[in-house]
């Protein structure tokens, strides 16, 4: 009997953790590594107040180091994994097994996440157990609504549009229209609901405004994204 697709990519992911836990060197440089430098920075520069930013050196160094150990775990050892199975001839032959391509994919990528988890939430640790590090369940960002004052600041964006990258327009897709991805407005508010950070999921307003002037580039893509830009920099100055 054939095992479902969940089986198989649970045994394709418990295969790739294997190869990484026998790997040592790619184990040491993405939970070891960054893990080091975090311990060694917060005891060289001792672990004291950062006068102009309000927080300690631990709290400094802990988000940054952690994203390194995340994008350690995946982007940087699948890409050279990949690239290193391709040289030895190992995709080929996992290309003439029944095994589907994106089960073998869909194995690391999996992996890759769990590694990324497992480092981020060691160096948290350590951080919040040695170190003192503050933790802020406020500061997860949160999904903007249509009401948001930031919407309405210069132009009334009550309809928001989604605001495709240049290669998407090139050809001829949308992406809302490509798997059902929706456009999404997030941002991180402070004390009083204003917002702190801002970020964008499904869209490309950068694409946006550095064609805008492409005969190309639809007119009322370029638009909105400005309209979308001009409203965060009167809102940045007013609030």
């Amino acid at each position: 009997m054939r095992p479902s697709a969940p089986a198989l990519l649970w045994h394709q992911t418990v295969y790739e953790l294997r190869i990484f836990r026998r790997t040592p060197i790619s184990a040491f440089f993405t939970i070891i590594f960054p893990l080091l430098i975090f311990v060694v920075f917060a005891l060289v520069f001792g672990n004291e107040d950062i006068g102009y930013l309000g927080i300690t050196t631990a709290q400094y160094y802990a988000p940054s180091l952690a994203v390194y150990s995340a994008v350690s775990a995946s982007y940087v050892n699948i890409g050279i994994t990949t690239a290193y199975q391709r040289d030895e001839g190992i995709l080929k032959r996992a290309r003439g097994t029944p095994l589907p391509p994106w089960i073998f994919l869909g194995g690391k990528i999996t992996a890759a996440t769990i590694v990324a988890i497992l480092g981020t939430l060691l160096m948290l640790a350590v951080g919040v157990t040695f170190f003192g590090l503050q933790i802020y369940p406020e500061a997860i960002p949160i999904e903007l609504e249509d009401q948001a004052e930031i919407f309405h600041t210069v132009f009334d964006l009550s309809e928001r549009v989604q605001v495709p990258g240049y290669q998407i327009v090139e050809r001829g897709s949308m992406m809302e229209r490509n798997n059902g991805y929706v456009p999404h407005w997030f941002a991180v508010l402070d004390d009083k609901n204003r917002v702190r950070i801002s970020g964008f999921l499904n869209q490309d307003l950068g694409d946006a405004w550095e064609f805008s002037n492409d005969p190309a580039y639809p007119e009322h893509f370029a638009s909105q994204a400005y309209r979308m830009g001009v409203n965060y920099v009167v809102y940045s100055m007013t609030h």
